[in-house]
């Protein structure tokens, strides 16, 4: 049963590095356009947009629209480094209070992509709904972890 709990901690831990990852890398080149002042983003959400025209038609709005995606920006990556950790701790101890603030920051990210992005944006991507996919999955195994050790230390207990 330890084996088996080892396997599914690391099944775990890759999960949420890939999750980390995915946030850490797009939060530091966000955070560095947002500082540059680099509007070229919005041909992202809304490809008809002209970043060039935006910034000379609205230079206050622009500003103000950089401020709030940099401040995202550097939740994108300070989310992926805390998940990053945890999936280290995860990986080495099979901790379970690694795994519990995971899926805290994890699922409460996703859960903002999903009310926001999702559900009132209309804006979305495949790559969005896998990364999303790659959090549930990490936190539906956390769960049947947590399970499987909580019904191990029952049985010994009784043993």
């Amino acid at each position: 049963m330890a084996r088996n709990r080892k396997t599914i901690s690391r099944a775990i831990a890759v999960l949420w590095f890939i999750w980390a990852f995915f946030h850490v890398i797009p939060g530091i080149i966000s955070m560095l356009a947002a500082i540059n002042g680099d509007i070229s983003f919005v041909q992202l959400l809304e490809p008809t947009n002209n970043a060039q025209q935006l910034a000379a038609d609205y230079p206050s709005e622009v500003f103000t629209i950089l401020v709030i995606y940099g401040q995202h920006s550097f939740n994108l990556f300070w989310f992926g480094v805390v998940t990053f950790i945890c999936a280290i701790f995860i990986w080495r101890q099979q901790s379970q209070t690694a795994m519990f603030l995971a899926a805290v920051i994890g699922g409460l990210a996703d859960l903002g992509v999903v009310f926001f992005i999702d559900l009132f944006g209309g804006y979305t991507s495949l790559f969005g709904t896998a990364i999303l996919a790659v959090a549930f999955a990490a936190i539906a195994l956390s769960i049947y972890s947590y399970l499987v050790t909580a019904q191990v230390v029952r049985h010994e207990s009784h043993s």
